[in-house]
């Protein structure tokens, strides 16, 4: 209580100066390293160390993002826990504008998630869309 949220935030984050050296250890350990990005800042100090992005569910309408990691031709991974099928279709065709290699990642935006949210039955209709 009485803690700012941004300041929250900034204390917990991953410093830039970290994804080296934690894409070296995975690499020794023969992990892919993966992260999911929050913003072009972001995307653009971690693409140099990842083979695949990941873009949260709450980043699901963030265009200029979603377009830059489209734009790597790298594979993307998009969750959609959070989302509408409005939004699932509009940020999958704009990353196909640019790249076809996608992937809907079915989650739920509440952790630990109790089974009866898991919503596993839109898999399908996901896949049909």
């Amino acid at each position: 209580i009485g803690t700012d949220v941004g300041d929250m935030f900034e204390n917990l984050e991953m410093p830039y100066e970290m994804v080296p050296e934690i894409h070296k250890i995975c690499k020794k350990n023969n992990i892919m390293f993966m992260s999911s990005v929050f913003s072009v800042e972001d995307a653009k100090k971690i693409d140099p160390f990842v083979e695949i992005h990941k873009i949260a569910s709450y980043e699901i309408n963030h265009v200029r993002l979603l377009e830059f990691v489209a734009k790597t031709e790298k594979p993307v991974i998009i969750s959609t826990g959070a989302s509408t099928y409005e939004e699932i279709d509009f940020a999958v065709n704009l990353v196909k504008n640019y790249n076809d290699k996608i992937t809907l990642l079915q989650c739920t935006a509440k952790y630990p998630a109790p089974i009866e949210s898991l919503n596993l039955s839109v898999i399908p209709e996901l896949a049909k869309r």
